[in-house]
């Protein structure tokens, strides 16, 4: 009994060596993607090979690895796209600098040079948990005290300006602004004159994001906008507010204002309980950092994630567990692809309405997900590149029909446990395939979205939508590799058992 399956192992594992080998000098080469009929790992028959050499093939291929380079994390590969600094910069950014100590929000903190261009960074050492900016409620923005303001009048003559929390805040500032004199001026002055959001993209811009990003969406936005800006404009024009505005606020200006402030809301379960956090945007985002917190007396604060030295940059996360398309949907960058995540979906409607067997396996997969739905999503990313409730679902649609009930016991058992190494190896092919189409479903391969990148002269909205292509690629490349090295630890441990 041991010789054919010994020999199903070796050349299993001969076959994968030599395919990865394959797939690397296709991938440093000609830049093609990985196709599922250019890999017969999962197709191998059962064979006969000798047994010597085994341990040297299984430790050989853990060191073969096609390329897959890195980029800066958030922003830092982003070029520059604003202007170089210049005296009324520097201007800006110190009087908004004093203000801000002034009214103490930063603590040993400052506005520096960072590897993402311009960040907060210590001006001393700090350590972990360590509180660097502190916004007590009179230097934040509510609604409510909004509502208060010069422009309140305004809002409660129109109560629907007040159902959208970012329409009233985006009115109170550009009142601000045309108040020389404003206690919010240095804080509005450092705004920046121009962002670069899904928003402010035309339709062949938006089609790049197509399949990663939620266009439809980012286009229902845009109108409402649009509908946002019209019913201001009307109520803004009536005698009896005319003067908050002496000069007409154009389309564009309203949009930047209404997308900047959208940008910068913090916390709040309704409109009147979210608030501008003064501070929040001089501050880069990092996925491992932590979020601004509420403190005693009303405060919002900001605390250091790790220790860092004087001159090192300091973080906060712009909401936890965020993909790196919703990050650019609402600031308008990617994040690090080893933070990102990718849900696949897969779809089993066709065996609700096929063979009794297949409604038998599509009962199995509905119990195992305790849910009646015939698709099931399934979240891969460089931390998990292979999601074990995929696997499951690998093994029950590879069970065998005529000792389906009693293997499945085994398979949803207590910690899934393998079946065999046949399931086994039927259960890895359906996931390396799922991944193989979706790679070979994309209209570039990661090689070419590479080169692409090396041109710094790019439209910004595609050099984004590749980053983001890119970046959910080498997850699923990760995907494939992860489950090559999987398989091989399986073959391993099944050879040492025969010895």
């Amino acid at each position: 009994m041991r010789a054919p399956l010994l020999a199903a192992i070796l050349l299993s594992v001969v076959l994968l060596v030599a395919n990865r080998n394959l797939l690397i000098q296709q991938e440093c080469t000609a830049g093609n993607s990985i196709k599922s009929s250019d890999n017969d790992l999962w197709r191998a028959p059962m064979g006969a090979l000798s047994r010597t050499g085994i341990t040297s093939l299984i430790q050989s291929s853990h060191r073969v690895r096609a390329p897959s380079p890195e980029h800066p994390a958030n922003a830092a590969s982003i070029p520059d796209n604003s202007t170089k600094s210049t005296d009324e910069d520097a201007r800006i950014e110190q009087a908004y600098l004093e203000w801000a100590y002034a009214h103490g929000l930063f603590k040993s903190v400052t506005v520096g040079k960072t590897a993402n261009g311009r960040g907060i960074v210590a001006t001393r050492p700090m350590k972990q948990k360590e509180l660097f900016a502190i916004a007590r409620p009179y230097i934040q923005i509510s609604t409510a005290n909004v509502m208060e303001s010069d422009v309140g009048p305004l809002l409660k003559s129109y109560p629907k300006l007040t159902q959208d929390q970012n329409l009233a805040h985006a009115i109170f500032f550009l009142h601000e602004r045309t108040r020389p004199r404003s206690f919010w001026k240095p804080y509005l002055d450092s705004y920046p004159k121009s962002l670069l959001t899904p928003v402010f993209m035309n339709d062949e811009q938006l089609a790049q994001f197509q399949g990663f990003l939620d266009v439809p969406t980012v286009k229902e936005k845009q109108n409402k906008i649009k509908e946002l800006y019209d019913m201001f404009k009307e109520a803004s024009a009536h005698p009896q507010y005319r003067s908050m505005f002496p000069v007409p606020i154009s389309f564009e200006d309203f949009r930047l204002m209404y997308e900047l402030v959208s940008t910068r809301h913090w916390g709040g379960a309704t409109p009147f309980e979210a608030v501008l956090f003064t501070v929040l945007e001089m501050v880069n985002h990092h996925p491992n950092a932590y979020e601004a917190q509420r403190i005693e007396n009303g405060a919002i604060a900001l605390m250091a994630d790790r220790d860092v030295v004087e001159g090192e940059e300091v973080f906060i996360a712009y909401g936890l567990n965020r993909s790196s398309s919703d990050i650019l949907n609402t600031y308008g960058f990617p994040i690090d692809w080893k933070y990102d995540f990718v849900f696949v979906t897969t779809h089993f409607a066709k065996m609700a309405t096929g063979t009794a067997f297949d409604q038998r396996k599509l009962a199995a997969i509905q119990r195992f997900h305790q849910n009646n739905a015939t698709s099931f999503a399934f979240r891969f990313s460089y931390s998990e590149p292979i999601p074990e409730a995929m696997l499951t679902v690998g093994r029950i649609m590879s069970l065998s029909e005529g000792t389906f009930d009693q293997d499945l016991e085994v398979v949803l058992g207590p910690g899934k446990k393998m079946l065999s190494l046949d399931n086994e190896q039927a259960a890895f092919k359906y996931c390396s395939d799922t991944m193989r189409q979706l790679l070979d479903g994309y209209p570039t391969t990661l090689k070419q979205d590479e080169d692409i990148l090396q041109n710094e002269h790019i439209d910004y909205a595609l050099r984004m939508a590749v980053l983001l292509r890119s970046g959910r690629k080498r997850i699923m490349h990760r995907a494939v590799d992860a489950l090559d090295e999987r398989w091989l630890g399986h073959l391993h441990s099944a050879v040492v058992s025969l010895y």
